[in-house]
């Protein structure tokens, strides 16, 4: 016989409840401690380098990954009277110093002040700016000038103790807000505000060279905005590189051997931290520039320009949206809402890309996989009637995508609406080589699809299409009639 076993005592509902309670107190604590670290906290999850590569490091990546890690780790100085560096680099006078000056008054103690001048000793007609020049060398844009101008204020900064943040600065810049709400928006965080985002465009990763391998990577590569604002341990970083400012030294320049132009004070820095802290940066500037009107220099501001409410529409914008090169043709309804500048603009940057097409791109497996038409030259040649004037008044034309398929298969697909009825319009083809670059396709009568209801129109057809450039991200074509297509992979 078995004995019965003995009941279990139970705890009480009381005693449960309370237990409860503090688990669920504590788990609060700590999500709020790891989401809202203390000011001057570095958090090893948070402030830590990215994962180690898979290959080897080379001698020079450890010792550069050895010395940021322990900038990193290391707490930030505490100090009672803790200040933020303005560092304004300029060609000569500072036609804003009057304005300046009032946005510092009354803030003695909080700040200082920093200019370098790289082409003319500066006419200050403020005393807070008077004697704060350091030494200045001359600046070529797009060169590594311009990171050794920004790598000189640092270092002047730095020497003072008390510098917390430092805040790159143009002649051509204002404050837009009041210095207390810039003092405790910086001195409240424990961010640096780099710019730094993927552009897959011929302004972006386009101009990557390989020949930064194996230190950076084409995956790595970024892109953002010149003007930061770096807290101390940032700015330490910045100025102990040797490895990797080296690299864009020798390989991110204008007029690079291949034809290619980069621009290390685009590149340089939002590369840098990407790699190196990439939980310890913003992602945006606090640095408003307008980069709307899609030309090379952001958008100037004159005199009748500047009204109450451009200010208060500048001020309220709480979000930061990236313009990469390769959305220019994008929202244009492929091309049709394109201005001719625009047009030109595209067809100016195809003949720079073609420059470094591929030998015999037809026989590349490059060329096969799911492809977004997302630009023409001549907005009704991909959709056919669909596209015409006419055509686009009955249909909405949505998605348009060209599939190629390995050996030889071609299938394009027109996604549109028609009377609130969705539909598509469907072409198989087959694909014949011409030549190196040359592609023949004959399609397949189309089929139509409207709802539940689907037939076949008219005759076979034929395209021919150059292709004058392909990657893993883009392709570029050309039709018999001079065409010009942009596709994107899927």
């Amino acid at each position: 016989m078995k004995a019965a076993p003995l009941p279990r005592p139970r705890a009480s509902a009381r005693r449960r409840v309370w237990v409860l309670a503090v688990a669920a107190l504590v788990s609060v604590a700590v999500v709020w401690a790891y989401h809202y670290p203390p000011q001057h906290y570095a958090s090893p999850m948070r402030d830590w380098l990215p994962a180690q590569p898979d290959r080897e490091l080379t001698d020079d990546e450890r010792a550069s990954r050895v010395v940021f890690r322990q900038i990193l780790l290391t707490p930030a100085i505490q100090s009672r009277s803790s200040k933020i560096a303005f560092m304004f680099l300029t060609p000569g006078t500072l036609p804003f110093e009057r304005l300046w000056e009032k946005f510092f008054e009354g803030h003695e103690g909080r700040y200082t002040i920093y200019v370098h001048a790289s082409r003319e000793r500066p006419e200050h007609v403020s005393p807070l700016f008077i004697g704060r020049d350091v030494h200045s060398d001359k600046v070529q844009w797009g060169t590594i000038s311009m990171i050794d101008a920004e790598r000189r204020l640092l270092a002047n900064a730095l020497q003072d103790i008390d510098n917390q943040h430092f805040v790159l600065l143009s002649d051509s810049c204002v404050p837009l807000h009041n210095f207390d709400y810039v003092y405790d928006y910086l001195m409240g965080t424990n961010l640096s505000f780099i710019d730094s985002f993927y552009d897959p465009g011929p302004h972006g990763n386009f101009r990557y060279s390989r020949n930064m391998l194996p230190e950076v990577r084409e995956a790595d590569f970024r892109k953002g905005s010149q003007w930061f604002s770096l807290k101390r341990q940032h700015a330490l970083m910045t100025i102990a590189d040797s490895l990797y400012y080296t690299k864009f030294k020798l390989y991110c320049k204008p007029g690079m051997e291949d034809g290619r132009n980069c621009y290390a004070d685009e590149h340089y820095l939002p590369t840098l931290f990407n790699m190196m802290d990439p939980h310890g940066i913003s992602n945006w500037s606090v640095t408003h520039v307008d980069w709307s009107e899609g030309k090379w220099h952001p958008k100037a501001y004159r005199a009748q320009d500047v009204s109450y409410e451009l200010l208060k529409n500048i001020t309220s914008i709480d979000m930061s949206h990236h313009v990469t090169s390769d959305s220019q043709v994008k929202g244009t309804d492929r091309g049709v809402l394109l201005p001719k500048e625009g047009h030109e603009e595209v067809a100016d940057v195809a003949l720079q890309l073609a420059k470094y097409c591929i030998e015999e791109p037809v026989k590349s497996p490059l060329i096969f996989g799911e492809w977004e038409v997302v630009y023409c030259s001549v907005p009704t040649s991909p959709g056919g009637i669909y596209r015409t004037p006419l055509g686009r008044l009955v249909f909405k034309t949505n998605d348009m995508v060209q599939v190629v398929e390995a050996p030889d298969i071609v299938r394009n697909k027109l996604s549109l609406s028609v009377f609130g009825l969705d539909g598509a319009v469907s072409l198989k083809g087959k694909l014949n080589v011409l030549d190196s670059k040359w592609i023949q396709v004959i399609f397949e009568p189309a089929e139509l699809k409207v709802g539940s209801l689907g037939f076949q129109y008219g005759g076979e057809s034929e395209v021919k299409l150059e292709i004058t450039y392909v990657d893993e991200k883009i392709r570029l074509g050309k039709g018999s009639r001079g065409s010009l297509f942009v596709f994107l992979r899927q």
